[in-house]
């Protein structure tokens, strides 16, 4: 199993596009969110086009973990020549024999009429849905689903608490087919360290954490002063993404910071991971970040 950082930025990069990583097992390609950017280093820095993605997993509806999806679900459906991709995605549908696929509930149904439909809702001769363009698979919470022979299980998080409404970001536990290793992908999440995310985060072997690295914290992201007062376990095997253009203006600086303090470091933007997540160059480590 391959795991590429295709960027590891926050929403407002413009030095990292945003965060962005692939997997690669068995010569298939499972993009993890496809934000606005995406597009660019996948094509650019790695070669991989939208005919290469077999399937997407989509954390929550956030532009900059969406917004290429469009781009996706178009250059797909209108090559012939390939499957639609798979669409991993929190939330429940029941079938209807007259009507197909009626969604229900969760991200799943608001990722199509909150952001898709817009754009992707009028074919020529026909009215699309979701399901024209992907092989809809939704996970209902506390469930998961399996890719090439990896059992992935997604993770609810706190992201924003909209009044009296929480908006969820879903992270991913999995275990590396070559090692074994337990590996926990926070995707967008505040600061919560406590009971059950305080588990996922001892359950894991290695943890890629949402940081923010802002002035002028958000709230809806874990800050660096915050992961900082984590203990020198979890933080001895974290890495930092997610973070802002301020640790790409002062990597060295920011990234020794990171590893005095007791974490693995901020993670760059196209970096490897194989095997004992040892990171190699393959082509901009170091300079995008």
């Amino acid at each position: 199993m391959e795991f590429i950082t295709i960027g590891t930025g926050n929403a407002f990069t413009k030095k990292n596009w945003q965060s962005n990583f692939l997997i690669r097992q068995n010569n298939k390609c499972l993009l993890i969110d496809c934000g606005t950017y995406a597009w660019l280093p996948l094509n650019d820095e790695h070669g991989i086009t939208t005919a290469d993605i077999d399937a997407v997993y989509i954390s929550h509806e956030h532009a900059d973990h969406i917004g290429g999806l469009e781009e996706l679900a178009l250059t797909t459906y209108f090559n012939p020549t390939v499957n639609r991709p798979k669409l991993f995605c929190q939330g429940q549908y029941e079938k209807d024999t007259d009507t197909g696929l009626l969604y229900t509930s969760g991200l799943v149904k608001e990722l199509w009429d909150h952001n898709l439909s817009g754009g992707l809702h009028c074919l020529e001769g026909k009215e699309a849905t979701l399901c024209t363009y992907f092989d809809v698979c939704a996970v209902e919470s506390n469930g998961g689903f399996t890719w090439e022979g990896i059992k992935f299980d997604i993770v609810q998080t706190i992201h924003v608490a909209s009044k009296y409404k929480i908006e969820h970001s879903y992270g991913l536990m999995w275990n590396d087919p070559d090692t074994g290793e337990r590996i926990y992908l926070t995707t967008d999440t505040q600061f919560c360290p406590v009971n059950a995310m305080k588990a996922y985060l001892k359950e894991a072997d290695i943890v890629f954490h949402d940081c923010e690295t802002s002035p002028y914290p958000s709230g809806v992201h874990a800050h660096y002063t915050e992961l900082v007062t984590l203990s020198p376990e979890i933080k001895s095997k974290m890495w930092l993404y997610h973070y802002h253009d301020n640790v790409i203006d002062n990597w060295d600086e920011m990234n020794q910071k990171a590893i005095n303090d007791g974490f693995l470091g901020f993670i760059p933007t196209s970096t490897l991971f194989v095997r004992q997540y040892n990171a190699y160059d393959i082509g901009t480590v170091g300079k995008k970040g």
